[in-house]
């Protein structure tokens, strides 16, 4: 007992994350609990190539470790460490409908138990699709 209450800081520490993942194992969605923002547009691409828009968007929003997987039309990215968090995953998910390109962006803090991004993930979505905007205009 004395143990216990001698590390009690540890202890919660430990608790709350058993707590986390336990939660997020449970109900089988990875962005449980952790701050995450999500947005879906529809996107006409005027015959210019998709891929290479979104890879250079994602780029120039200054994103790193772009990489692209073909099986689910998705790519991925990850910010810089910042004040304001310690980095977050980006997933960028394209669907072809007949009246255009639907992309959904997800920006979701890299901690899975950051609960609070302070405007971070809002900011990734609103970048990126200002860059896009940027090179579909020229």
């Amino acid at each position: 007992m004395d143990f216990i209450i001698e590390n009690i800081g540890w202890v919660l520490i430990v608790l709350t994350i058993l707590i986390f993942t336990l939660y997020k194992w449970i109900s089988k969605d990875s962005t449980a609990l952790t701050a995450h923002y999500e947005v879906e547009k529809r996107i006409d691409f005027l015959n210019k190539n998709k891929h290479e828009l979104i890879i250079e968007a994602l780029k120039q929003s200054k994103f790193k470790n772009i990489h692209f997987d073909e099986t689910n039309s998705t790519y991925y990215a990850k910010t810089k460490v910042s004040f304001w968090s310690w980095s977050e995953l980006i997933e960028v998910k394209t669907t072809h409908k007949e009246n255009g390109t639907v992309i959904n962006f997800l920006s979701i803090c890299f901690l899975f138990t950051q609960i609070i991004s302070w405007g971070k993930n809002r900011r990734n979505a609103e970048k990126f699709f200002k860059e896009l905007d940027r090179l579909l205009q020229n």
